[in-house]
This record gives C-alpha cells, structure tokens and sequence, in this order.
C-alpha cells in the first residue's frame, strides 16, 4: 500500500517515498519501482523482460531536506494560504509557526526515486521520466525524458526541461499536455513534437 500510493501517503509523511508505477500495454503491461531504472515488461503469456538504464538513485542529503522544507514552508505561507485556506493579508505567525512545524514532522526516504513518471503511447514506446534537480512543495520536479521501444531499445531522451511528461498520447504521435493559466484555468493543449525531437545521450 505504502508504495502504491508514494510520498503523499495518508498513513505517512514521507518525503521522497518509492512508488510502483506502471503503463498499460498493447498486450501487456510495463511497471517500475521508481526506486531504481529498471522497467519490467510483461505479457498476457508470461514472458517478461527488464528494460535497465545504468542511472543510479541520489542520497537524500540533509541539504536536499533542508531545501525542500524551506520551500514547502514558503509555499503553505503564501501561496496555499491565499489559493486554498483564503487566507487575505499577512498570516499570523501563529499559524506559520504551525505550519512549519508540520513541514518538520516529515520524515525522508534514503534515496531519491530515480523514476518519476511511467506512460506509454499508442505505438507501445515507453516514456520513461527520469526525476529532475529543482525542488518543489510537491517533491522534485521533471527531469529528462527516456524514450524505450517495445523491444528494449533506446530511442531517444528530451533533455530536461525541454518537453513536460505528456498528460495522454494521441494517434500519429500526437501529444496532450494540461496547462494552466494565470487564473488557475486549465486547458487541455494538443501539439505534436518538433522535428528535433528526442535526442541520444
């Protein structure tokens, strides 16, 4: 259950937590512990096979932890406070006192899940995003973007920051993004990649 359901657990403040993740499959199903590259590749039939990366997990520093509560902290006082709570004006160092000691009974994994998101497209590639460097509330943003054959061979990778993780695949390599605007507006955007591409790291 821990796994399933990753760093934002009800069970559990735990930051940076494993996660199972996993994408249907033209006759199969691919899943990863994000804890390290190592995609498995099932079918129907029984065959599986293990899609590796020689990309190894990051320690969770002190530093690293001290980043994240400060932001988190920055975030809960500004931000969450107006959008969410509809807290007008300055906040009572009460309650920021509160919340930050709230930030502080998180507790950390040991290391860093190497693989952030898994999805597949409608050819049956996988898109296998790797966790990036910049520190969000939520944990650690997007980092660069493997692209995998159903075969097991290597395509391509996005450098980070170049393409978000699709929200959904689309036929003919079309891809769907969720965007959302000043006014907190979400749309739904449809665009297909430019002729560069992913590139071979």
């Amino acid at each position: 259950e821990h796994r399933l359901m990753g760093s934002f657990s009800k069970n559990e403040n735990l930051m940076f937590a494993p996660r199972l993740l996993a994408a249907p499959l033209p006759g199969g199903i691919a899943y990863v512990d994000s804890t390290t590259y190592a995609v498995t590749v099932a079918s129907p039939t029984g065959g599986v096979r293990v899609l590796t990366r020689a990309v190894s997990p990051r320690e969770v520093t002190e530093g690293l932890k001290d980043a994240w509560r400060e932001i988190t902290i920055e975030y809960m006082t500004t931000e969450w406070a107006e959008e969410v709570a509809g807290v007008e004006g300055p906040m009572p160092e009460q309650v920021k006192q509160s919340l930050a000691e709230f930030v502080h009974r998180w507790t950390f994994a040991g290391e860093v899940p190497v693989v952030r998101s898994l999805k597949a497209d409608w050819e049956g590639q996988l898109w296998v995003e790797r966790t990036g460097e910049e520190i969000t509330p939520e944990g650690l943003a997007g980092g660069p973007i493997d692209i995998v054959s159903l075969e097991g061979d290597y395509v391509g990778t996005y450098p980070a920051g170049s393409l978000p993780m699709p929200a959904a695949f689309g036929p003919g390599g079309l891809l769907a993004f969720l965007e959302t605007d000043s006014l907190g507006a979400i749309s739904v955007v449809v665009k297909r990649p430019s002729g560069g591409g992913a590139r071979r790291d």
